[in-house]
């Protein structure tokens, strides 16, 4: 049997070693996930976490693996997704339980910039609550984020890379950020829902930016206000 790792950084970007994904021959009488435990410090420079998902096809074993810190060569999700394969089967069938998105051109991030405040705007989409998002024009050019786009499908993580739903863009419009309105601001689904509420949150937030990108901001700055609509909860398949 041959064991393979499909290692994901929280962005599940795949990492390759030597063109492909990580994998070994398992030796006689050990476990394949074992044996991919055993070489992954010598041949990754790393240990292996916990295996999110699993798949076996004939021969071969597979492993999905989500890891905050990897680092190598690493290539974006609509990429790997796009040739199919033992990665992309074990995807939809373990990491995503069984959905298969209606595109493999696939985006994937979090709400917000910390892990239990991204599970929690998460959880208000998969709730109803939260049907758009609001990003600093300035600030997504400066970390090299794709501008969402009507038709766009993206998988929405915890902040740890764990899929927790998907959503499909429906519009976009590009304003100041004070011409931001109460309809939005109440479609976004944040604090209390006003207008007032909106704007304290994110100007605090875009200022603090702001501050750690060296870029001014204002009521004149640039924002998209993007809205959603939810395509999957993710569950067990």
């Amino acid at each position: 049997m041959r064991a393979h790792a499909v290692l994901l950084d929280v962005t599940h970007r795949m990492l390759l070693v030597d063109g492909a994904p990580f994998a070994l021959d398992v030796p006689t009488g050990e476990r394949p996930l074992r044996a991919l435990e055993l070489a992954a410090p010598r041949a990754l420079g790393r240990e292996l976490p916990f295996p999110l998902a699993q798949r076996i096809d004939g021969g071969d074993a597979w492993f999905a693996f989500v890891d905050g810190e990897v680092t190598g060569e690493l290539v974006p999700i609509a990429a790997w997704a796009a040739q199919g394969g033992g990665p992309w089967a074990l995807y939809v069938d373990g990491v995503l339980g069984g959905w298969q998105p209606p595109t493999t051109d696939l985006d994937v991030w979090c709400f917000g910039n910390e892990p239990r405040f991204s599970s929690q705007l998460a959880h208000c989409v998969i709730k109803g609550i939260k049907r758009a998002t609001a990003s600093w024009v300035a600030l997504a050019r400066h970390e090299g984020w794709i501008d969402l786009s009507p038709g766009q499908v993206s998988i929405v993580t915890d902040g740890f890379g764990t899929p927790l739903c998907a959503i499909e863009t429906t519009r976009v419009d590009r304003v100041r950020f004070g011409d931001v309105t109460p309809e939005f601001a109440a479609a976004e689904g944040e604090g209390d829902g006003s207008l007032a509420g909106w704007r304290a949150g994110h100007q605090s937030y875009f200022e603090r930016e702001a501050a750690r990108i060296g870029v001014p901001f204002s009521d004149a700055s640039e924002v998209d206000l993007s809205h959603f609509r939810l395509l999957k909860v993710f569950e067990r398949a």
